[in-house]
């Protein structure tokens, strides 16, 4: 409440963020294209689904998808959706 009351009087307001935390979770390894990319597989789209989404090809997304499974540590889309929402839950209860 506090940060939006600064926010709302014009201050400049910078989260505190533990850098250490960036650096071990995968999550934050992903570019900006894997974890759009991600973020819509969690939503239990296709392969097609997220090409026309997107405007890329298949080809172009399974590129990203296995790019997204090294990273995360995964072997299938699943385990890449579970791990996408453990992370968000995770990063939920450090904001609380």
């Amino acid at each position: 409440m506090e940060t939006c009351v600064d926010v709302a009087a014009g201050k400049m307001v910078f989260p505190f963020i533990d850098v250490r935390q960036m650096q071990q979770d995968p999550i934050y390894s992903l570019s900006r294209k894997e974890k759009v990319i991600l973020e819509a597989l969690s939503s239990g789209m296709s392969n097609r689904e997220l090409s026309k989404s997107l405007q890329i090809s298949t080809n172009t997304v399974k590129f990203h998808l296995s790019n997204i499974y090294e990273k995360l540590s995964v072997k299938n889309r699943a385990q890449a959706i579970v791990y996408y929402y453990s992370s968000q839950t995770a990063g939920m209860k450090d904001r609380d």
